[in-house]
C-alpha cells in the first residue's frame, strides 16, 4: 500500500539521519551533534569524509589526523590539537576553534566561513585556497600561518 511505502521510506531515511555517537572512529563517520569526551585521543585517526556538524570535540588530540572532505560546521575543537593534521577541503562554517593548536596543518580549500579561531596556534599552517573568517576571501598561493 502507499501508506506502507512511505512508512518504511521514512524509517529508511530516518536511520541515515541520525549519528551513532558510539560509532568508532572511521572514514565517513556520522557523529552529528554528539558530545564526545574532553581529551579524546584521536591521534593519527582516518576521518575521512566524516560527518561531524554540532559535535563537541573539546581538547581532542587529533595530532596528525586526516580528515579532508569532512563536514565540520559548528564543530566545537576548543584547545583541540590539530597539530599536522590533513584538513583539506574541511567545511568549518560557524566552527569553534579556540586555542585550538592548528600548527602544521594543511588546510588548503577549507571553509572557515564565521569559525572562531581566537588564540588558535597558526603558525605554519597552509590556508592556501582556504575561504577566510568573512566567507568571502579567498586565501592566496603560499598562505602559510596566515591568510594572504
Amino acid at each position: 500500500s502507499p501508506t506502507m511505502k512511505y512508512a518504511i521510506f521514512a524509517l529508511l531515511l530516518a536511520s541515515n539521519v541520525h549519528a551513532a555517537c558510539s560509532d568508532a572512529p572511521e572514514p565517513g563517520v556520522n557523529w552529528t551533534a554528539c558530545d564526545k569526551p574532553d581529551g579524546m585521543n584521536l591521534s593519527g585517526a582516518n576521518l575521512h569524509l566524516a560527518q561531524l556538524v554540532g559535535t563537541w570535540l573539546r581538547f581532542a588530540n587529533l595530532n596528525q589526523s586526516t580528515m579532508r572532505g569532512a563536514v565540520l560546521k559548528r564543530v566545537n575543537l576548543i584547545g583541540a590539537d590539530l597539530r599536522g593534521a590533513d584538513l583539506r577541503g574541511v567545511d568549518f562554517t560557524d566552527a569553534v576553534l579556540y586555542i585550538a593548536d592548528l600548527r602544521g596543518a594543511k588546510l588548503q580549500g577549507a571553509t572557515l566561513s564565521r569559525a572562531n579561531i581566537i588564540g588558535a596556534k597558526i603558525e605554519g599552517a597552509d590556508f592556501t585556497g582556504a575561504k577566510w573568517l568573512d566567507g568571502r576571501k579567498l586565501c592566496a598561493l603560499g598562505s602559510i600561518g596566515i591568510c594572504k
